[in-house]
């Protein structure tokens, strides 16, 4: 079971400050914890705090987003010089117990894998009235985590 946290207030009510303190907080967990061995390079969000932070303004004066911000002065890119790559997920909305769900991780094999026991295969093309379908068969297996230290929740965003 991997470790996660909740917090009382979610990201609708915070300020830019707040949402920032959030996610170096997960960032610093991650690094500290493995003392100092593993560093997240990804944040996952879902889709509607994506766009919270994508579309909130630090004040009403400024051009600058809350993720422009995140993005600037997350302590992973203050750590490293290297960018912090945040993505929008869907399936996060309702992860962490029926709240929003923040994950970080870092994005590398040795970390997260996931196994794909048969690969994308074409099929013979068939005809169907006056087109032709070209069916594809494949199978995915599990997510495997397989350095849980590298990896962390947040819940409750």
């Amino acid at each position: 079971m991997l470790p996660w946290r909740r917090v009382r207030s979610r990201w609708t009510t915070k300020t830019a400050d707040e949402i920032l303190a959030d996610v170096n907080s997960v960032l610093s967990v991650i690094f500290t914890a493995s003392n100092g061995i593993e560093q997240a390079n990804t944040v996952l969000l879902d889709q509607d705090r994506y766009a919270l932070i994508a579309t909130k303004r630090l004040d009403a004066t400024m051009t600058t987003t809350v993720l422009e911000h995140i993005q600037r002065a997350n302590i992973y890119t203050q750590r490293t010089g290297l960018p912090l790559t945040i993505h929008a997920v869907f399936g996060l909305e309702t992860a962490g117990g029926g709240t929003h769900r923040l994950a970080a991780y870092r994005r590398s094999p040795d970390v997260v894998k996931i196994h794909i026991p048969m690969p994308l295969r074409w099929l013979q093309a068939e005809q169907r009235l006056l087109k032709f379908e070209v069916p594809g068969i494949f199978c995915l297996g599990s997510v495997e985590i397989r350095r849980p230290g590298a990896v962390r929740y947040l819940d409750g965003i």
